[in-house]
């Protein structure tokens, strides 16, 4: 379990707590619709709730947010990367860390040493458990960076050690339409790159998928390529795990309805075989079933997120009847259907909790494992720690990126009360293609009576 003590004392010094918290109902069960604490008449055992930690971007007139690829990500000591758009228009990216500045981010491209000549960080594509930030760099931030006339340049930002930059290889490949490029997806805690290329081809998207192996003797990066079947491309990369394994989950196209049709895949780039699997069509019993993901990459396991379409038709007489369900499933060492009546999963912690949306509604919720249950996110939010933000709104205006490993809340010794940290943007506003404007925020569980 994540110990969080010194970076939420942190935050307390920098950030407005108050001792009252509102009493809303927090966990929705999935079968009988209590919330924890929510026991009933005479209940007054604890309700977790979640405390509201607003900080700035760089330019207080920039904006960031889920419509921005790379709206941010989190890791286990709160550290956050993401990229993010200057007030006049650049294209930039942004480091978070409460033990350094509650308050505030810092822009990479103010802090990072050694940026080659003529470039500028672009966006921070991933941050890992050292601190260690996947970037892209480009010639012209004012520019698209799948823009032909854009130099582009990877690497990676070590913020443990002076923010210095580490050029990463990028494939040898001439990118001369809109839209080509390549970019890191990732960087596990083993300091390898998920990359991945994408060019365009009679008007059909080709994906190759690359793997920037780290040499820890020598502190420089060896790119392969990763094509196990037609069509792959990887979306997320696992650790190095204590068995020797590597996984990269991503999806591949049939080669017959390229970008039409895809299924998950994760293979084992050390353990060819182990673990790995093909989500492909399959029939049984007169139904028909199909795969589509993985949703927003891997967890540290190689887990993932899916979703599967089942399709039964059946006939009687001359009355054909077609019946189409979809359901979405985590995937471990089988695939482990969802039942609670949730859409669009992602981001997929360590424990199997990952956001979601419900049906009935699309309101976000915190999808618990093991709990049967989720959490309304919006609703458990004690609004009073945070007036800067305008919680009114909050319901329509709020979405979420990342999450953590879940936290010990409240050191009560009790798991069932244990919750990760949630990072996202309130207030935001969208333009046509993009967010124009959004707040970030950290959303840190505490138990209220």
């Amino acid at each position: 379990m994540l110990d969080l003590t010194n970076v939420l004392k942190q935050i307390a010094i920098h950030s407005v707590f108050v001792a009252g918290l509102l009493t809303v109902q927090q966990l929705h069960a999935g079968k009988n619709g209590k919330g924890k604490g929510d026991g009933g008449s005479g209940d007054t055992s604890p309700t977790v709730m979640f405390q509201p930690i607003t900080f700035s971007l760089p330019d207080p007139l920039g904006y960031a947010g889920p419509a921005n690829s790379y709206g941010g990500v989190i890791n286990n000591r709160l550290q956050i990367a993401g990229s993010y758009t200057t007030s006049a228009g650049a294209h930039s990216a942004f480091f978070y860390d409460p033990q350094v500045d509650a308050s505030h981010s810092i822009d990479l491209n103010v802090i990072t040493q050694n940026v080659p000549d003529g470039f500028a960080i672009r966006a921070a594509n991933g941050i890992n458990e050292l601190g260690n930030i996947a970037v892209v760099c480009v010639s012209d931030p004012s520019l698209r960076f799948s823009d032909p006339a854009n130099e582009v340049l990877t690497g990676v930002v070590n913020t443990s050690a002076g923010f210095e930059f580490s050029l990463v290889p990028l494939p040898s490949v001439v990118y001369d339409e809109t839209d080509e490029y390549a970019e890191p997806m990732g960087i596990n805690n083993s300091n390898d790159l998920l990359i991945v290329s994408r060019q365009i081809e009679n008007g059909i998207r080709e994906w190759t998928t690359y793997v920037a192996f780290f040499d820890e003797a020598n502190s420089t990066w060896s790119l392969e390529a990763i094509d196990p079947l037609s069509g792959f491309r990887g979306v997320g990369i696992s650790d190095r795990l204590a068995g020797g394994d590597l996984f990269v989950v991503g999806n591949a196209a049939d080669a017959t309805t390229r970008n039409l049709l895809s299924y998950p895949v994760r293979v084992n780039l050390i353990n060819p075989g182990a673990g790995e699997v093909v989500l492909s069509e399959y029939s049984e019993a007169g139904t028909d079933y199909r795969f589509v993901g993985p949703f927003s990459g891997t967890n540290s396991y190689g887990e993932f997120l899916g979703r599967q379409i089942a399709t039964t038709t059946t006939t009687k007489g001359k009355r054909t009847t077609t019946v189409v369900q979809e359901s979405f499933f985590k995937f471990t060492n089988q695939v482990q259907a969802d039942s609670l009546g949730l859409q669009y999963p992602s981001k997929l912690n360590n424990q199997l909790d990952y956001f979601a949306n419900l049906i009935f509604n699309g309101r976000e919720v915190l999808s618990i494992d093991g709990s049967d249950s989720y959490i309304d996110i919006v609703d458990s939010i004690d609004f009073t720690s945070a007036p800067e933000i305008n919680w009114e709104a909050a319901e329509t205006t709020t979405e979420f990126r990342s999450i953590t490993d879940r936290i010990d809340v409240g050191s009560d010794s009790d798991p069932a009360n244990d919750l990760p940290i949630i990072f996202g943007y309130a207030e935001v506003e969208r333009g046509p293609y993009t967010a124009i404007s959004s707040k970030p925020i950290l959303l840190v569980p505490v138990l209220s009576n």
